[in-house]
């Protein structure tokens, strides 16, 4: 420090300047004394060993008389802090003051304060481990919100995707596009990871108290289910293993008897950037909401009766005219219910029926018969719908109406003498049409005549209608003969369904005659013409 009064520097423990011998502030009279003393001494000595410096020294060192007058100490003073003989270099410690009590304000203030610090030392507590914590984990995700029920069975690029309730199809997974959308994560990204995180898990889905996990199959909109999510733990246990075979397909590192599950989640979570809530959780699925979710509404079941139209619109086709070797079949047509269309593509027997909606083609089904072939006469025929094809199609909404229906065979009128006297015209023009064709010796320049027609029978109901003539070019006659079994009139036009022989040439009718075993014994003719 400095003297205040020279500013010359004074060193610590000095009570004087040692240049201007003011006193340093702060000391207290004892001490001062004290030092003047031992300054004076001080000079003396010096000046017993250098008489020649001793006037200089003792001018430079003691102080001015009226500084010494100024701060030597009075005589009561002098008296009063004098030091006791054999103590001179002892100080009595000067007296402590009273403590004074606090005042009523300064009470206040340390009773709040402290109750301020202990209030902010709870809250740090609670912040640290209550409030950091909870809102840690409030913004860890909940994995259980992404769970679906994916619909199958159903073209999602259809303008109006449509499913029948009752029967809809399903299974439960992770909503990836959700997941993706939400957490602003790469879809493909997002399912690759999921499908690894959830091999891991463990689901359970219930409905009414009931395990029901795996696929869902024909079930309804108004359908709940419950889903459990839980976390593995540890890795030392048989699941853990199989968990860790799982992992290890997925590129996971390699396998090992146990595996750290929550490593294996951890770096699922860094690669989606994202923290999941690592608890049993649990959330109601509703099935409506899966269909609202992808776009896939209830279905209208359409009624068809396809066996009821065929009747109305006569679409039977009857072929052959002989009892007993009639065959039936349906007419190709085209016809709309609803939103569908029904076609039968060809008048074959094999009566496939398709469905289509739009240009998509919904299903199929067969029209099935008691009997189609060799009908008889009156026959009766049972027409229905195979009751597969039925199931398959109400599932897609296309209900088939109409049990079954009945169809009777119409048989021909029985070609009889009777019948043939009736159509004469019929049998010649049937004659000139078809003769040169069947006689293979007639030249189609030819000049033939028809000379007569028979109708013969024998016991046995067989029948046949006999035509003889004239080849008057090549000058021979013959007979053309036909069975009556298969022949029949149609609108004014006589139809043979089976065939037509010829006999023998003779040389004249009589002869030609002679020749057909039909105008002979056992038959017995009757001459129409």
């Amino acid at each position: 420090m400095f003297c205040e009064k020279c500013g010359n520097q004074i060193k610590d423990g000095d009570l004087f300047c040692q240049k201007c011998g003011a006193p340093v502030p702060g000391q207290t009279p004892v001490q001062a004394a004290e030092q003047t003393a031992e300054q004076v001494q001080e000079v003396q000595q010096a000046a017993s060993q250098a008489p020649e410096q001793a006037p200089q020294q003792a001018q430079q060192f003691a102080p001015a008389p009226e500084q010494a007058q100024q701060y030597a100490p009075a005589p009561e003073q002098a008296q009063q802090y004098a030091p006791a003989p054999g103590q001179a270099q002892q100080v009595a410690p000067a007296p402590k003051a009273p403590r004074k009590p606090l005042s009523p304000k300064m009470k206040k203030i340390i009773i709040f304060g402290g109750a301020g610090v202990a209030v902010l030392a709870a809250f740090l507590i609670v912040l640290f481990t209550v409030i950091i914590p909870a809102a840690r984990e409030a913004s860890r995700i909940d994995i259980t919100k992404y769970y679906t029920i994916k619909i199958d069975g159903v073209d999602k690029e259809e303008e109006n995707p449509s499913v029948l309730d009752g029967k809809i199809d399903g299974s439960f997974g992770i909503d990836y596009k959700k997941f993706a959308e939400e957490n602003k994560v790469d879809e493909k990204k997002a399912e690759d990871y999921l499908d690894r995180l959830s091999d891991m898990l463990n689901v359970k889905v219930v409905k009414d108290g009931k395990d029901v996990s795996g696929y869902l199959d024909d079930v309804k909109a108004e359908d709940v289910y419950t889903i459990t999510v839980e976390w593995p733990t540890d890795g030392g246990s048989a699941e853990m293993d199989a968990i860790s075979e799982r992992l290890n397909d997925y590129g996971f590192g390699s396998l090992s008897d146990s595996i750290d599950p929550e490593k294996k989640i951890e770096k699922i979570e860094n690669e989606l950037g994202v923290e999941f809530k690592h608890k049993p959780l649990s959330c109601e699925i509703k099935v409506a909401d899966a269909l609202d979710a992808q776009g896939i509404k209830l279905a209208v079941p359409t009624e068809m009766n396809v066996l009821g139209y065929i009747k109305d619109n006569n679409l039977f086709v009857q072929e052959g005219h002989r009892s007993g070797d009639i065959s039936l079949s349906i007419k190709k047509f085209e016809t709309t219910f609803g939103d569908f269309t029904v076609s039968k593509p060809d008048d074959e027997y094999y009566t496939n029926v398709t469905v289509k909606k739009g240009n998509k083609e919904v299903g199929s089904f067969d029209i099935e018969m008691s009997n189609h072939n060799y009908l008889k006469s009156n026959e009766e025929i049972t027409v229905s719908y195979d009751s597969y094809d039925v199931t398959s199609l109400a599932d897609k909404g296309v209900v088939l109406t109409g049990d079954k229906i009945t169809y009777t065979v119409v048989g021909p009128e029985e070609f009889t003498a009777d019948v043939a006297k009736n159509n004469v015209e019929a049998l010649k023009t049937f004659f000139n049409d078809n003769v040169k064709k069947e006689d293979w010796k007639a030249d189609e320049k030819d000049q033939i005549t028809l000379n007569n027609i028979y109708y013969s029978t024998n016991s046995d109901d067989r029948a046949y209608v006999v035509y003889v003539y004239t080849n008057a070019t090549q000058k021979y006659s013959k007979t053309m003969y036909m069975d009556a079994e298969y022949l029949y009139m149609e609108d004014g036009t006589l139809k043979n369904d089976g065939y037509c022989g010829t006999g023998s040439s003779g040389k004249d009718v009589k002869e030609a005659v002679s020749y057909c075993s039909y105008l002979k014994s056992p038959y017995t003719s009757t001459q129409i013409l």
